[in-house]
């Protein structure tokens, strides 16, 4: 094995300096900062909120309660669900004051390796008519999320 590593070593190295020299002459373009207002992060806030609160279990969204949850005081739970490994936590409610129904889906945890797997499924399809009745058909998902939504 000691042979193996050495060589693996060497790849690697090799690959890295190649890799070093080949982008050395390249550059990144900085970009302006734009600058947000008070107001503009005030009006995300919510929002962020409903993203940071789709990370708790479906017994916290559903009851409300959970810290995230609090900060969007008027928001009316209808449903919620995952285990947070094969299904990532979501839910489903209204919020009056900003007159939208939210639907939040937990991100994918790098260690859960079957949300990544479905996130890898990225061929573009059309989604099922019985779940999303009279949207457009020109309107696609990736597959991952087309069949874990369904």
């Amino acid at each position: 094995m000691t042979g193996l590593h050495s060589w693996l070593r060497v790849a690697t190295s090799l690959l890295a300096a190649s890799h070093a020299i080949a982008t050395r002459h390249l550059r990144m373009k900085r970009l302006s900062v734009t600058q947000v207002s008070q107001s503009q992060i005030d009006s995300l806030t919510p929002v962020a909120r409903y993203a940071s609160a789709s990370y708790c279990a479906p017994s916290s969204t559903l009851a409300w309660d959970c810290t995230d949850c609090r900060a969007n005081p008027s928001f009316h739970p209808i449903a919620a669900g995952g285990n947070s490994f094969t299904v990532q936590y979501w839910f489903v409610g209204y919020d009056p004051v900003l007159d939208s129904v939210i639907a939040s889906v937990q991100g994918t945890k790098p260690s859960a390796i079957v949300p990544l797997l479905i996130d890898g499924d990225i061929e573009l399809v059309n989604l099922d008519s019985t779940l999303f009745p009279g949207l457009d058909p020109s309107i696609k998902a990736h597959q991952g999320f087309a069949d874990a939504h369904s």
